[in-house]
C-alpha cells in the first residue's frame, strides 16, 4: 500500500511538468534528480528532493554541478541517503528545514549558508572534519533546530549555537577540537556538562550556558577545564556557590551568573576579572556583596560590577541620596574615577549609562536609556564602574591642562526615574604622585567668594570706622570753636 502511494505521487509529479524536470515541486526519481543536478536546471519551484539510489548505482561517482542548489530558492527538504558525489555543494538555500546527507562529500559547509529555518540536520559517514577557511559553525537563532550532527572538527575555531532553544542536546563530540576560540551554548539539559571536557581547549574565549540546571556538582565535573576562558556565562543555573578555585582562572575577564537565584556565596574572585554580573541573584549573602566592594579590587582594574546590594563603601569619597554626584578638578583629569548607583533596575541595567557634565556641558553617552524602565526587581542592585570605561563622545582623560577649576557632574537624571534611585557615589583614585589639592568635593569658587566677601566686609568696616573717627574729631573741634565764639560774644556785649 505504501509503495502504491509513492508510485501515485511520482506519477502526479511527472504530470506536473513532464518535460522540464526543474519545474516540478518534488524530485523523487534518481534519474530525474541526477539530471537536474548535473545540468543545473533547477528552479525556485522545487521544494523537495529525496534521492535513494540502488546498490549498483551508489557505487558510481556522480559528476554534478556544485552550484545546482543555488536556483532552488524554495527548497525545503533535501534528503540524500546514498550516492557517491564527486564534490561538495557550493551553496545551500536558506529555505532548508530538513538537511540529511549520508556520505556528505565535502569537509566543509558553504560559508554563506544561514540555516535560520533548519529543523533537522544529519550529515553522516562523511569526512566532516573542518569548515573551510572561515573556521566557523553558526546556527545562532535556529529556534526550530532540535538535533545536530556529531562533530569531529579539529580545525573549528568558532561554534555558535546560542538561542537554539529547542536543541535537545549538545552535539556529540567525536574528537578533540583544540582550536575552538568561541563556544556559545543555549542548552536545556540536565546532563549537558558531560560534554564540557571534550570541547574546551586552552584557546576558548567564550563559554556560555543557560538553563542547564547546573548544581554544585558542576564544579567537580570538569569545571577546571574552563580555567583558560576569558568570558564565562553561567546564566539561570542552580548552584549555591562559586568555588574558591575560580581564583585560578587567570585569564577570566568577564563572569556573568545572572538569574542564578540559588547563588549564596562567592568564595573567590579571579585576578583579572573586570566585568561581573550577578543580576537578580536574590540569595546572595551580604558578606559576598561586601567582598565585591573591595577597594583594592576596583582601584587596580577598569571594573564594571552589577550585583544585589544597598551599601556604599566607606572608602568612597562622596555620596548622595539623589541622582547626581560631582567633584572639582584642575590641571589634569584624575586617572581613575569610580561611580556607583543603587537602584532596583532590572536586566536593562547594563544599557544604562549616566550623563557626564563638565562645567555644565554634557558629554553624551553613546548608550543611555532615556525611556522609563518598566521592569524592576524586588531587590536594589549596585552598579559600580570605572568612569574611564564609559563610552562618551570625547575623551575625559585627554582634556587640555588648565589651572582653573572644572566641575564634573555624573548624573542619572533624565536617564531613569529619579524616584527609584536610592543613592549615588563618587570615588577618585589617589595616585602616588598626584596632588590631592587638585581634587575637591566642595565648590572652590564658593569658598573664594566667601573670602572675598569677608575681605570686602572688613574693608567696609574699616572705612566706616575711619569715617566715624573723622566725624568724631570734626565734631570735637567744632564744639571748641563754638564755645570760644560764644565766650567772645558775651564778653563784648556785656
Amino acid at each position: 500500500m505504501h509503495d502504491l502511494i509513492e508510485d501515485m505521487g511520482r506519477q502526479i509529479d511527472q504530470q506536473e511538468s513532464p518535460k522540464e524536470l526543474g519545474k516540478r515541486r518534488r524530485l523523487l526519481l534518481p534519474k530525474d534528480i541526477i539530471h537536474v543536478l548535473k545540468h543545473n536546471t533547477g528552479t525556485n519551484r522545487i521544494e523537495i528532493i529525496s534521492l535513494d539510489l540502488s546498490i549498483s548505482e551508489k557505487e558510481e561517482t556522480l559528476e554534478w554541478n556544485a552550484n545546482a542548489f543555488k536556483r532552488m530558492k524554495n527548497l525545503k527538504i533535501l534528503i540524500i541517503r546514498n550516492g557517491k558525489f564527486s564534490k561538495g555543494p557550493n551553496y545551500f538555500p536558506e529555505s532548508l528545514s530538513v538537511l540529511e546527507w549520508h556520505g556528505y562529500p565535502s569537509n566543509c559547509l558553504s560559508s554563506n549558508f544561514l540555516p535560520n529555518k533548519l529543523v533537522f540536520c544529519k550529515l553522516t559517514d562523511g569526512n566532516f572534519a573542518s569548515f573551510g577557511f572561515h573556521g566557523s559553525l553558526k546556527a545562532k537563532g535556529c529556534r526550530k533546530l532540535m538535533s545536530f550532527p556529531p562533530l569531529n572538527l579539529p580545525t573549528l575555531e568558532s561554534l555558535k549555537l546560542s538561542y537554539c532553544s529547542n536543541l535537545k542536546k549538545f552535539p556529540e563530540i567525536l574528537g578533540k577540537m583544540g582550536n575552538v576560540r568561541e563556544e556559545w551554548r543555549w542548552v536545556k539539559s540536565e546532563k549537558c556538562e558531560d560534554n564540557i571536557g571534550s570541547m574546551v581547549s586552552s584557546k576558548v574565549d567564550w563559554f556560555l550556558t543557560l538553563s542547564c540546571n547546573f548544581d554544585d556538582h558542576f564544579f567537580s565535573s570538569g569545571f577546571m577545564q574552563l580555567a583558560q576562558v576569558r568570558n564565562l556565562f553561567l546564566w539561570k543555573n542552580n548552584f549555591k556557590f562559586l568555588p574558591e578555585c575560580i581564583k585560578e582562572f587567570h585569564n577570566l575577564h568577564t563572569l556573568d551568573v545572572s538569574h542564578c537565584k540559588h547563588l549564596q556565596e562567592i568564595r573567590g574572585i579571579p585576578p583579572k576579572l573586570e566585568h561581573f554580573k550577578a543580576i537578580n541573584c536574590i540569595s546572595l549573602s551580604s558578606s559576598s556583596s561586601s567582598m565585591l566592594l573591595n577597594k583594592q579590587l576596583h582601584e587596580a582594574r577598569k571594573t564594571a560590577f552589577w550585583f544585589p546590594g544597598t551599601s556604599i563603601p566607606e572608602w568612597f569619597d562622596h555620596q548622595s541620596s539623589g541622582p547626581s554626584c560631582s567633584f572639582w578638578f584642575r590641571n589634569k583629569f584624575p586617572a581613575k574615577v569610580l561611580s556607583l548607583l543603587i537602584a532596583p533596575v532590572g536586566d536593562e541595567l547594563h544599557f544604562i549609562k549616566p550623563m557626564v557634565f563638565i562645567d555644565g556641558k554634557v558629554l553624551e553617552s553613546k548608550f543611555f536609556c532615556s525611556k522609563d524602565i518598566e521592569r524592576m526587581f524586588e531587590l536594589d542592585h549596585t552598579f559600580l564602574f570605572d568612569l574611564q570605561g564609559l563610552p562618551v563622545y570625547g575623551n575625559l582623560f585627554e582634556l587640555p591642562l588648565e589651572k582653573e577649576w572644572k566641575h564634573v557632574e555624573v548624573t542619572y537624571e533624565g536617564v531613569i526615574k529619579t524616584s527609584i534611585i536610592k543613592a549615588t557615589g563618587i570615588h577618585v583614585f589617589k595616585e602616588e604622585n598626584s596632588i590631592m589639592e587638585d581634587i575637591r568635593f566642595d565648590d572652590p569658587y564658593n569658598n573664594k567668594k566667601v573670602d572675598k566677601d569677608l575681605n570686602g566686609s572688613q574693608s567696609q568696616n574699616h572705612s566706616l570706622l575711619q569715617s566715624i573717627g573723622l566725624f568724631t574729631t570734626y565734631n570735637f573741634f567744632l564744639g571748641i570753636f563754638l564755645f570760644v565764639f560764644l565766650l567772645l560774644f558775651f564778653y563784648f556785649i556785656y
